[in-house]
């Protein structure tokens, strides 16, 4: 092969891999998303419980009020990948879709609730959204597309979305560290093992109604979120390596988890999205991401602050893009771009081919 045709050949090879990634965006009709506050975009607005963003500086980056209920400054992952993906510029809440257009469905909304978690009870000591509630609601949003497109438009959207899950976080923190009542029950793996039971039975519904690619979050580094930092040191900031260990070994038995879903599902692109090495990342290494501050968040002390003790006579900081926490527990936008950049440069991929 000369050097003109070895040319050639490296052209056309580019060529037809651009034109398959592009196909395969094309063909993402929708982003449905399930969890807690990483795609919370206003679900909680409505609901009586103190896990509300629906005020100031909460999504001050968007500069209006209807973006309320987002915990974080600006954009969360859905946003940033629903327009990235040409779907629409950010995702509705399905409990808050006044202002979205009729079609708002047929390109993804959020199903997702702050404080919510894989396991219901702890959604329910807050008043949020259980991921029952979340599933049954995903139902209804397939009921209320079929009416409006017909059974098989519906079915193509379905079968072509991609459906994220996120969840296990605010179970470990509030249902095993801080109110033991699960560690009265269950050791860390047996309470791990039935936190993944429940997202295996909800991967399967979702499988059932025509899922076909889903991404599953990880755990972040539960121990070096600001407010469990406070909890368990005051004001010295310093990760709690238990709690690091703990959200590891999560996140090593979740992939295995994900490992099964493949062989009892064969039809579904399931992606285990990995957030915990990342943000471990910025955390140990913050100048290569424009960071300065990983350890406490933007808002009031950073050490405590989130929900209504987040409000507007908060002292907010200067610059959030230095920090990788908004408050006490949520990331800003700067860090969230930086984490679904990351997510469609290796797992998303992954489920589009």
């Amino acid at each position: 092969m000369n050097h003109t045709t070895h040319l050639l050949f490296i052209l056309i090879s580019i060529t037809s891999l651009l034109r398959s990634t592009a196909a395969a965006l094309i063909n993402t009709t929708a982003v449905y998303a399930f969890g807690d506050a990483i795609f919370d975009t206003g679900n909680n607005n409505g609901l009586r419980t103190i896990c509300r963003a629906d005020h100031p500086p909460y999504a001050a980056e968007l500069r209006d009020t209807i973006s309320f209920g987002r915990f974080s400054n600006g954009k969360l992952p859905a946003d940033i990948l629903v327009h990235d993906l040409g779907l629409k510029p950010l995702m509705h809440p399905y409990l808050n879709m006044q202002t979205a257009p009729r079609d708002a469905l047929q390109t993804g909304v959020s199903f997702a609730s702050t404080c919510s978690g894989l396991d219901d009870l702890t959604a329910d000591e807050v008043g949020v959204l259980t991921m029952t509630a979340q599933y049954r609601n995903f139902e209804a949003a397939g009921e209320t597309m079929r009416l409006d497109i017909g059974d098989g438009p519906t079915d193509d959207v379905l079968k072509n979305a991609v459906y994220l899950i996120s969840g296990g976080t605010n179970d470990m923190l509030d249902n095993y560290y801080a109110i033991p009542i699960r560690r009265l029950m269950y050791s860390v793996s047996a309470y791990h093992e039935f936190l993944l039971g429940n997202l295996k039975d909800f991967v399967k519904k979702l499988y059932k109604r025509g899922a076909r690619r889903v991404g599953v979050l990880g755990m972040p580094p539960v121990g070096c979120l600001p407010l469990d930092i406070s909890t368990k040191f005051g004001f010295k900031r310093e990760c709690v390596s238990q709690h690091n260990a703990d959200a590891t070994q999560f996140n090593d038995r979740l992939q295995q988890y994900i490992n099964q879903f493949v062989t009892e599902m064969p039809q579904l692109k399931i992606a285990y999205v990995d957030i915990y090495n990342p943000m471990m990342d910025m955390i140990n290494n913050p100048s290569r991401y424009g960071f300065e501050h990983t350890l406490e968040g933007c808002c009031g002390s950073g050490s405590w602050e989130l929900g209504p003790f987040c409000s507007k006579y908060a002292r907010v900081c200067t610059n959030a893009s230095q920090y990788l926490f908004w408050d006490s527990i949520h990331p800003t936008q700067a860090a969230y771009e930086i984490l679904t950049k990351i997510f469609k440069e290796t797992s998303l991929s992954s489920l589009l081919v």
